[in-house]
């Protein structure tokens, strides 16, 4: 590299971004420009900044609604009282540590804080800079369902299939006295399915129904879950006593 492109690189490179100002995300590899320079044949040649995947996030995050509640969800301010609840935040931090399992299952009693702690980690795999997005099942579902037999399909669902982390909460929730459609099976599987065959793929998932519960609903399905959590599978047994939104 002649010394003329090499200041010119360097220049390009120390020049300041305003991206953080739009999204809080401050990047010391591109200094808030999205971008990175490089010399390329004699050229200066400006490559997407890794940034950019984390900034995508944190737009998504915010559509969905989880950027707004991710800073009070913390490890740190996760309440524990007893042993139970410990033993699932050190579970949770275990996940964190560990790259054999790509599926982290939590369902049972509602009010637990399972959202709390999944949220926890979503902040966590923001911070590694990976692409994560949060599923709402009763929202999303329905948004997919309205979608049926439409090219937005296909796109719409690829967003959740590709990211490297995804969040799904209330996992096949639906209203009282009613059970999950063919249709909401069948999505399940596809994107459950499509994951556990990308071993770089992590999802997060917590419902108000233990694992067993699900399994009756479709092994087909549900199986999928157990094959990529291991001993990550973790279910919290009905009792009022647990649900802290009673005790506010």
């Amino acid at each position: 590299m002649n010394k003329i492109l090499e200041m010119q690189v360097k220049s390009a490179n120390e020049a300041l971004g305003n991206l953080h100002l739009k999204d809080g995300y401050c990047c010391a590899k591109c200094n808030n420009k999205g971008v990175v320079y490089k010399a390329k044949a004699d050229e200066l040649v400006a490559y997407i900044c890794d940034c950019q995947r984390t900034r995508k996030s944190l737009r998504l995050l915010a559509q969905s609604g989880l950027i707004d509640i991710i800073e009070r969800k913390s490890f740190d301010n996760f309440i524990i009282k007893e042993n139970w609840q410990k033993s699932l935040k050190e579970l949770c931090l275990d996940f964190l540590k560990q790259s054999t399992d790509r599926t982290f299952f939590i369902g049972g009693q509602c009010g637990c804080g399972k959202t709390h702690l999944c949220t926890a980690m979503c902040a966590h795999y923001l911070t590694l800079g990976k692409s994560v997005r949060y599923f709402v099942w009763p929202r999303e579902i329905k948004t997919l369902k309205s979608f049926s037999n439409d090219e937005k399909y296909d796109r719409y669902i690829n967003e959740f299939i590709s990211a490297d982390v995804l969040y799904i909460d209330d996992f096949l929730k639906q209203k009282q006295g009613c059970e999950p459609s063919g249709a909401d099976i069948n999505i399940a599987f596809e994107i459950l399915n499509a994951r556990l065959c990308d071993i770089r793929k992590i999802t997060l998932i917590s419902s108000e129904l233990t694992f067993s519960k699900l399994l009756l609903l479709d092994q087909g399905t549900i199986s999928r879950i157990a094959e990529g959590a291991g001993k990550f599978l973790l279910n919290i047994s009905q009792d009022e006593g647990k649900n802290f939104r009673l005790h506010i």
